[in-house]
């Protein structure tokens, strides 16, 4: 059987808007080609970002993060204050499941575990004792994500530093996510790697994580940059959804 192809994306650190349009971008591009896309990238200034159901007035439950630029995203979960971080985001074809991976779990579930396994691999290597986190009452939903804790969600004990989020779409699926590389004075009470004792150059990091990802796949990676197509959508989207209030206030 073929290799499957995947494009990888590493991108420079963008304000909130722009990450979230290239990334609703990419799941439009995948839909049509069926060429997964693995990205990568950083925020150029801390952003607050709402998960797809929270409403907006819930931000003043976060008083540090008021002054903050503020984002909706696609995807459900709490909200993220995006600041020492790397995010990744994974847009994949409806329908398409790496054989070498896990066929029994549901849904597309098993993103969550393929991504989140191979992250908790690369810092085990390093001698980090990580494990995926005890669920926390559904009943139970802090503000902030990374005061939640699901299935799939990556910690040390009691200290999540990984967490994901998916939606559905018609062609595909967007999987994003969040690793608290260090504690941002907006929201000390998280705690990050570095915290933990295991700092390492986000370039490094995200060199071998991608690698993992692959290898527990047996993907065919193509390391990539936008096209200007690709830019210029972006942007109109930027502008249109993820900088108009109409979204951002939508609930």
């Amino acid at each position: 059987m073929e290799q499957i192809v995947c494009h990888l994306l590493a991108d420079p650190p963008m304000p909130g808007t722009v990450n979230m349009a290239i990334d609703e971008t990419l799941l439009q591009t995948v839909s049509k080609t069926s060429i997964p896309i693995l990205r990568f990238y950083t925020w150029s200034e801390p952003t607050l970002s709402l998960g797809y159901f929270q409403s907006f007035s819930d931000r003043k439950n976060h008083q540090e993060s008021l002054l903050c630029p503020v984002v909706r995203r696609t995807t459900g979960g709490g909200a993220i204050l995006h600041d020492r971080e790397l995010t990744y985001s994974l847009s994949w074809p409806k329908g398409q499941r790496p054989r070498p991976l896990d066929q029994k779990t549901k849904g597309a579930e098993w993103m969550y575990a393929w991504v989140h396994q191979a992250l908790m691999d690369v810092l085990s290597e390093m001698g980090a004792d990580v494990q995926f986190c005890k669920p926390t009452s559904p009943s139970q939903k802090p503000f902030l994500c990374f005061e939640r804790r699901s299935s799939w969600d990556v910690g040390f004990e009691n200290v999540k530093i990984l967490g994901s989020a998916q939606r559905s779409y018609r062609g595909g699926v967007l999987q994003h996510g969040s690793l608290l590389l260090s504690s941002s004075m907006l929201t000390p009470q998280l705690s990050g790697l570095s915290e933990q004792g295991f700092s390492c150059p986000i370039d490094t990091l995200r060199s071998r994580w991608s690698a993992r990802i692959a290898a527990k796949a047996d993907l065919q990676v193509e390391q990539i940059a936008l096209s200007s197509d690709q830019k210029c959508s972006a942007l109109q989207l930027a502008e249109e959804k993820y900088g108009n209030l109409k979204w951002i206030k939508k609930r």
